[in-house]
């Protein structure tokens, strides 16, 4: 410890401990590199030595996906060989890497590549000596010692640490052969939890559906028995039911599998909770989310519009070019039209189409543009990066690339009308001088106006919302037709990201502003699939009702890969299998309700949420609400008519007024579509709760305010009904709403000695002379500190 103060300042540690603090400072950075969050989870003591660990949290395990008894040919030629390891993630806090192999025929010089986020690492292990018995090679996990290749390389890791591929080279000139026995990772196991859940989405074989395949790695050198609980909650956040099995996860990191089924056919999507309960009632395992979504009811589609803003990175063209690569770009196409998709932002490679200088091959990207065009999606092309051949950075290189601009343009003007220049220059996209970058889009610019004058040209295409970089653009005269962003953040302020894209499209008026990139992965220990959903759906709608934006698009449509940790992996909507997420229901409701999303115009609403009504060509006026605070009802108001409500998925019910008013019930963090809202207004929220604390510990009562405004001079009275999660309990209240000024009551609320900790919601219905009106309370559950 650096310090103490307080009491005699002696530096004597005095138990008991009360309280810890963390506390998180600047330390000199500057405003533009406070970008992000700083999360603290699962705070503990640990017994034992300095840093807080002992011997037997240390273990050893097999990386099931590097494989294992594999024969290797090491050629003569000198160079080195790679073998891909799966790209698995290490668990724990991973110390070192132990490569074993045997039946060595000849000296290898051995080597290995890791990888983080945008990051790549790379070391040589040494030379093996030939040998029957096993050698094997020990290092350290990156980065320290490791030669760092791609992204930031700012110094730090940002991690998970993956392993990547193994090299090998002849040493002598010779060619021989291996086996490769097994990769393993000696790690640190939290003693709290050891168990590591990782579910995986498959398909039943008999049945066709979906199902999940949950693997249990205990880090830990003992059996373990318990269950695995599964809790299925709706789309509203609301418990439909458990299922648990009992369990026995083998020791020393070996997996264990075993499958979960969709809890019932009644819901169209699902947010499954897994957790791991040792039999002492404890759990061992940092509990994860998965989600299982059902395709949503085919639409019929409404043809092309072009001035439909519904863009998706289906990035058509990262498909391989076989039978079975063109057959899933075809599929994942259908589903973007399926889904109401009008624009696709599609990479076209300069290393590709023109690999040699002056030998242009564009089959594969035709084959792209004939998919795309077949779906009635719109493409606009992404002209990025250097070619091998050229020179980067210089005044050589930018003529070369505006060389190649002119060729693409000219072999797609009948087809693409909107070309964006470079992905993110000004991060590390773009490795040389800032501002070489408005050179290289002045330069464009005249070199797409050039072949197609009417064709608009996309620059700056910032990480984040960089206005010092467009500005930056702007003072050198760079020229551009639309300004593109990529908004990227950690949480979402509805008003906040509103305001921001109000004073960047002022920044460039009368430019429009485009949203190219925009999204949330949900890897395990990130979002949870509809929480994903959620943010989809209400940063299309921000960007729509800011009315600076005629296009807006979310990276990306198909996740990138199967690895559960690696962030990168999971943006998508659709899973790698292109099975539909979460995120795909909320998209597929948007544009199919919304539309061209024509005309937004804001309806007054409380200060924590946002509405506004749109013109949809299908459902005439249409009102949409949302709040990214509690759930609960809002009152409507001159409502003539049964009104047809549609959720984030697309699920419809019917609301009936009472005497010209009736209760819309909203979820927490989400929108609610109500069709046909013609003349409609808002009331507000006359039904609050107000606790007397947010955080809370297991087994603890808090105490509830009830607040109830009056109603159109109507005096009523009724029975609070109180529905908490699974094994909470709350006392019965009676509340008097009188004809002016309003009622209030309380209730209590139980919290179990088993509440898991995290955040939990207590909804409280009241009848009304306008129908059941509801709100809710959110409490933070907060275990306890243990002493160990």
């Amino acid at each position: 410890w650096t310090g103490c103060w307080g009491g005699p300042a002696d530096r004597r540690l005095r138990q008991p401990v009360t309280m810890i603090g963390i506390l998180v400072e600047r330390n000199g950075l500057r405003d533009k590199d406070l970008v992000g969050h700083v999360d603290v989870d699962d705070v503990v003591f640990l017994a034992g030595g300095p840093g807080g660990t002992t011997a037997d949290e240390k273990i050893e395990y097999p990386l099931p996906q590097a494989g294992t008894k594999r024969k290797l040919t090491v050629a003569a030629d000198g160079n080195t060989q790679w073998t891909g390891l799966g790209g698995s993630s290490l668990l724990g806090a991973p110390l070192a890497l132990n490569i074993v192999l045997t039946k060595i025929t000849a000296p290898v010089e051995v080597s290995l590549r890791c990888a983080s986020h945008f990051e790549g690492f790379r070391r040589s292990l040494g030379t093996v000596k030939p040998g029957d018995g096993p050698q094997t090679l020990t290092v350290p996990v990156p980065p320290r010692g490791w030669e760092h290749f791609g992204g930031e390389n700012d110094g730090r890791l940002h991690g998970p640490i993956r392993v990547i591929a193994l090299g090998l080279k002849a040493a002598g000139g010779k060619a021989g052969t291996l086996i490769l026995e097994a990769v393993r990772c000696r790690t640190r196991a939290n003693p709290e939890r050891p168990v590591v859940i990782i579910p995986d989405h498959t398909t039943d074989p008999a049945t066709g559906d979906d199902r999940l395949e949950v693997t249990l790695v205990a880090l830990t050198k003992q059996h373990l028995t318990g269950t695995l609980d599964a809790e299925f909650f709706d789309a509203s956040e609301r418990l439909v039911g458990t299922r648990r099995q009992a369990v026995a996860p083998a020791p020393q990191g070996i997996p264990s599998t075993l499958t979960v089924a969709p809890y019932d056919d009644q819901h169209r999507l699902f947010d499954v909770r897994l957790s791991f309960v040792s039999m002492d009632g404890r759990e061992k395992a940092k509990p994860v989310h998965a989600g299982f979504a059902r395709m949503p009811p085919a639409r019929s589609g409404t043809g092309w519009q072009a001035d439909s803003p519904w863009g998706m990175g289906l990035y058509l063209y990262r498909y391989p070019d076989t039978p079975e690569g063109l057959a899933d770009m075809a599929r994942a196409a259908a589903l973007g039209q399926a889904a109401g998709v009008k624009w696709s932002r599609e990479e076209i490679l300069w290393h590709r189409t023109e690999p040699e200088k002056g030998n242009f091959d564009f089959r594969f990207y035709d084959k792209v543009l004939a998919c795309a065009t077949a779906h009635d999606i719109h493409v606009y092309g992404l002209l990025t990066y250097w070619s091998s051949w050229t020179k980067p950075y210089t005044e050589q290189g930018i003529e070369d690339y505006c060389r190649w601009v002119r060729r693409v343009v000219s072999h797609y003007k009948d087809r693409i009308h909107h070309w964006e220049i470079w992905n993110e220059p000004n991060i590390f996209f773009w490795s040389g001088p800032k501002e070489l970058y408005p050179v290289l889009l002045t330069k464009a610019y005249a070199a797409v106006k050039s072949v197609d004058p009417t064709a608009k040209v996309l620059g700056c295409s910032t990480a984040g919302i960089d206005t010092a970089f467009v500005r930056r653009c702007l003072d050198a005269k760079a020229p551009f037709d639309i300004l593109t962003i990529h908004p990227y953040r950690g949480t979402l302020d509805d008003r906040a990201f509103i305001t921001e894209l109000r004073a960047v499209a002022a920044l460039v008026a009368p430019r429009p502003v485009w949203i190219t990139e925009m999204g949330w992965p949900t890897q395990l220990g990130g979002l949870s699939e509809l929480h994903q959903a959620r943010l989809l759906a209400r940063c299309y709608l921000d960007a729509v009702a800011a009315d600076i934006s005629t296009n807006v698009s979310w990276y990306d449509f198909r996740e990138d890969g199967t690895e559960p940790f690696y962030n990168e992996h999971h943006f998508g909507v659709v899973r790698h299998s292109l099975q539909p997420k979460a995120g795909y229901l909320a998209l597929h409701t948007l544009c199919e309700t919304l539309g061209r999303a024509a005309d937004p115009q804001p309806v007054a609403a409380p200060e924590d949420m946002l509405a506004y009504r749109f013109s949809s060509d299908a459902y005439g006026k249409v009102l949409v609400i949302w709040s990214a605070a509690k759930g609960g009802s809002i009152l409507l108001e001159n409502v003539t008519r049964p009104l047809t409500v549609r959720s984030l998925a697309g699920a419809e019910s019917l609301l009936t007024p009472r005497l010209g008013h009736c209760f819309l019930p909203l979820p927490s963090r989400a929108p609610v579509y109500v069709l046909r809202a013609e003349g409609i207004s808002l009331s507000g929220r006359p039904f609050v709760a107000r606790p007397e604390v947010t955080a809370t510990h297991p087994g603890d009562r808090v105490v509830v305010r009830l607040g109830m405004a009056s109603l159109a001079d109507t005096a009523f009275e009724g029975d609070v009904v109180a529905h908490g999660p699974a094994g909470w309990s709350t006392t019965a209240g009676r509340i008097r709403v009188p004809a002016t000024g309003g009622g209030e009551t309380e209730v209590t609320v139980q919290v179990p000695v088993s509440a898991r900790a995290g955040t939990h919601a207590v909804e409280f219905t009241l009848p009304t002379p306008y129908g059941p009106a509801n709100t809710e309370a959110v409490l933070d559950v907060v275990q306890d500190v243990l002493l160990r």
